[in-house]
């Protein structure tokens, strides 16, 4: 049986690439002294149902300690920013004879208030497949226990 302490830290990570997008992921792992395992995760939203599996996997590898598992996962092209032109222009053509007209009475518009107008602005999601978020997920969990595995021998 080796010694091993219960501080230790790992990193880890990786990227799933598709057909045209790149999902980058990586998991910071963190272990202090404790009497019993205490394991504590940081995850997006979007994949809070890894937590259990990481819990379980990491029972497998220690038996003692407080361990921090951070995992953060970025999407390429996560949110896209489009500006619907022609509205736009119509807007500030409006805003701005307006204010031509009534000096007195307006203020001058500002670019942010015809940018906040419905419309203007449009952001779509680049969002994944069913079938590419269990990929995702897939390379996770193995990166996972390999960062379990760098942990450990932090560890010793």
């Amino acid at each position: 049986m080796s010694v091993s302490s219960m501080t230790g830290f790992a990193r880890t990570e990786g990227a799933v690439v598709f057909e045209k997008k790149r999902c980058d992921w990586f998991f910071e792992v963190k272990s202090v002294n404790g009497k019993s395992l205490d394991i504590k995760t940081k995850l997006p939203s979007r994949l809070e149902g890894l937590s259990m599996f990481i819990k379980n996997k990491a029972a497998e590898y220690f038996s003692r300690g407080s361990v921090s598992v951070y995992l953060e996962v970025e999407l390429d092209g996560e949110n896209k920013v489009k500006i619907n032109e022609e509205l736009l222009e119509q807007l500030a053509e409006k805003a701005v004879a307006v204010y031509a007209k009534y000096p007195e009475q307006m203020k001058k518009p500002s670019p942010g208030e015809i940018l906040a107008i419905r419309g203007v602005v449009e952001t779509a999601e680049n969002k994944l497949s069913e079938e590419e978020e269990i990929l995702l997920i897939e390379d996770i969990k193995k990166g996972f226990e390999f960062v379990c595995e760098k942990l450990l021998l932090d560890r010793r």
